[in-house]
Parts: C-alpha cells; structure tokens; sequence
C-alpha cells in the first residue's frame, strides 16, 4: 500500500463551542501514521490529489459523533469516535483501455469498501472532551498503525 490521506467527517454542532475542531481532529489522525513511516498523502494539495486518485491510495477516515447531556447532566458531552481504513475495490483485473480509448473490460468496483475499522467511546465534561476525543483518535490511530505495519511489512 503506497500509504493513506486522512479525511475527518464534520463535527456536530453541540461540540463545536468545546474547543474540538477538525483541524485538530486532522492533525492528531495524521501524527502516529507519520511516525511509523506511514506515508500520509495531502488531500489538499492538487498533485497529491492526482497520485491519490491515479494509485487508488486509501482513505483514512476519522468521524467523531457527539452529543450534549440533558439536565441535570448538560455538562457532560458522549462521543462515539471511528476510525476506518476505505479503499476502492474492483471484483476483477482493474479496467483496461484499447488503443482507441474504449473500455475492453468493466469490472464492478465497490467505492470506498471498509477494510478497517475500529471505535470508541467517551464519556466527559464540557471542559474534557476535546482532550478526550483527542486521545481517543490518537489511540485508534495507533491501533491502525499497528495492525498497517503488520499487514504490510517494510523490507529492507
């Protein structure tokens, strides 16, 4: 595998107000990869997009569902947190081209199929749960990693 570009789903909004953004979310995704040598491709930059699409590299993607207490417990915030490795799949030989630029094979491809997936949840209050869904991330990102690292070991 040439490596993952990390997407984070949107945020609901009764966490928005805690100091929780994506951004933030993005960042804590994209570290463990980087550290094992996992190459972590910038959905962003536009040459990176077009390698992203011409090598079928796949998506890392982290959601975070939350939601806010009622009285008496509107201090407290629960948020399920996922983290999914997706990939594109084709049923057959990836589709071929003649010489005219008509499609001599058309397999069916399965777009976005989860070959990973991993999550929790987490139980805090208003001034924790940023940190929390943050360590939470990082700590299924490491789960990712690991199972990665195993699933495609680096020669030497």
């Amino acid at each position: 595998m040439p490596g993952v570009y990390v997407l984070v789903g949107e945020l609901n909004d009764d966490v928005k107000g805690t100091g929780l953004t994506k951004e933030f979310i993005q960042t804590a995704a994209e570290q463990e990869p980087r550290r094992v040598g996992i190459h972590v491709y910038d959905w962003d930059d536009p040459k990176q997009k077009q390698e992203i699409d011409d090598k079928n590299v796949p998506m890392l993607y982290t959601n975070v569902n939350s939601v806010r207490g009622d009285a008496p417990f509107d201090e407290l915030y629960a948020a399920h947190i996922e983290v999914s490795l997706e990939e594109d799949v084709w049923t057959g030989p990836r589709p071929r081209i003649d010489s005219k630029g008509t499609s001599i094979s058309r397999p069916l491809i399965i777009k976005g199929a989860d070959i990973w997936h991993s999550g929790s949840t987490t139980l805090a209050s208003e001034a924790r749960i940023s940190d929390s869904v943050l360590e939470g991330v990082k700590q299924l990102t490491d789960k990712f990693c690991n199972d990665f690292l195993k699933a495609n070991p680096k020669t030497k």
